[in-house]
């Protein structure tokens, strides 16, 4: 059974990062390589996480007596609860799952004397542009931030230099993760002073903490050809167990009690060291393998699988979703096949509009994201393989039907197949 998501890492790099539990290089030496490599003539933040980074960035952001924030609609639940927790109101705005921009003609009817910044979501190894939202920006003197969380493209893409916050994870199951750590890009820098030094109270992370998530991942790496995948989905099974629950629990970050405890935390001096390791040494070329891939299964898929982001000019495929109408069945019949299809391999959920704004709804982000099925489709799985999942998926899927006012042209029924501006 190919796995639903492999861990972007080796055994010898999770190897190289017991060595630096028992001992790293110096902590400060290598958060200024870090930034040095990273940098991009914007101030550099390396943070525990993306949550950690965002976290303080609305702790030491000034936006006056503008207390709305407009964000994609589609992102983790932890992201609006850190706006709530800071005295702002999330405003969700619906995406096209075309091209996954977010609706700028939705945006800019919702922008009000109340909106204070943009937050931008690049979503399943996409990146839309943000010409459109710096313009509106500008226009509107609105605090632009981009979501980059999902969207690393390998070394020498560090967002967008026109956003005045760009932030990229480098968590579990992200590409080239360092099972932990963020890089946040801040075009003001005395903004990224004062998120520094609000940073520099925090207690860092106990380094048998980031041991023991090592060991953890080990573990989950050790497994990760299909023969022994499948023992354990079927071990697990028979002993009456959930495989969804395991692997989820096992994978999941901040699951659990004391979030705000568990975020306001600098990373641990072994997890700064692989957070550096990873970035000197990353082959980017995997990323492209990717890519292809991706490629090559959304050229196989027929007009009734909804295939997020098949209009992109840039999509590195970190994950493969696709809704459906009926993805109960959809993930059986795969899974049958030895593919273990999901609904469950990311936190993301369609957010609920419980702003002022009553014209606005989410519908349609909720909709795909209640129907979405994330297909385990990578470079490590064989051609032959790939056309056999695209196979059984066509014949297995049913059309969803989706709201289509007039502000998402997305057709379904209508729109050509354009498999070669994928990406």
């Amino acid at each position: 059974m190919f796995q639903r998501k492999k861990i972007d890492i080796s055994a010898a790099d999770l190897l190289q990062g017991l060595k630096f539990c028992v001992k790293s290089p110096p902590r400060e030496q290598l958060l200024r390589e870090i930034e040095d490599v990273w940098s991009d003539g914007r101030a550099v933040l390396p943070t525990l996480s993306v949550r950690t980074g965002f976290d303080l960035l609305l702790e030491n952001l000034d936006l006056g007596d503008r207390d709305e924030i407009i964000l994609t609609a589609v992102t983790i639940p932890h992201m609006e609860e850190i706006i709530k927790e800071h005295g702002y109101t999330p405003v969700p705005i619906d995406f096209d799952p075309q091209d996954m921009q977010t609706s700028a003609a939705l945006a800019e009817a919702a922008i009000g004397p109340r909106t204070g910044a943009l937050l931008i979501t690049h979503l399943f190894g996409t990146r839309q542009p943000l010409d459109t939202w710096v313009d509106l920006a500008r226009a509107h003197d609105l605090f632009l931030i981009e979501d980059c969380a999902q969207a690393f493209d390998g070394l020498g893409y560090t967002g967008d230099l026109q956003a005045d916050v760009s932030m990229f994870s480098f968590g579990s199951i992200k590409t080239a993760t360092a099972l932990g750590g963020a890089l946040i890009n801040i075009r003001d820098y005395e903004l990224a002073d004062r998120m520094r030094a609000n940073q520099a109270e925090y207690p860092v992370q106990d380094a048998r903490v980031y041991a023991n998530k090592l060991m953890k991942y080990m573990g989950l790496v050790s497994i990760s050809t299909p023969e022994r995948y499948s023992t354990v989905v079927n071990a697990i099974e028979l002993l009456g167990g959930s495989f969804d629950q395991f692997i989820r629990k096992a994978t999941r970050g901040f699951s659990g009690a004391g979030f705000w405890e568990k975020i306001r935390h600098q990373m641990s001096d072994p997890n700064v060291a692989m957070l550096h390791h990873r970035l000197m040494t990353y082959d980017n070329s995997s990323i492209e393998r990717r890519a292809k891939a991706g490629r090559f299964f959304a050229s196989l898929l027929e007009q009734h699988v909804i295939h997020f982001g098949w209009r992109c000019a840039r999509h590195t495929h970190w994950l493969f979703p696709v809704a459906v109408g009926n993805p109960d069945e959809v993930i059986t019949a795969l899974r049958a096949q030895g593919f273990d299809a999901t609904a469950g391999s990311s936190t993301l959920i369609g957010l609920e509009n419980h702003s002022d704004h009553e014209d606005i709804d989410t519908e349609l982000s909720k909709r795909l994201m209640s129907h979405i099925v994330y297909v385990p489709i990578s470079q490590y799985v064989p051609e032959a393989d790939i056309a056999r999942c695209a196979r059984a998926l066509n014949a297995a899927a049913r059309r969803l039907e989706l709201p289509t006012p007039l502000s998402h042209p997305f057709r379904p029924a209508t729109l050509p197949r354009l498999p070669e501006v994928i990406g």
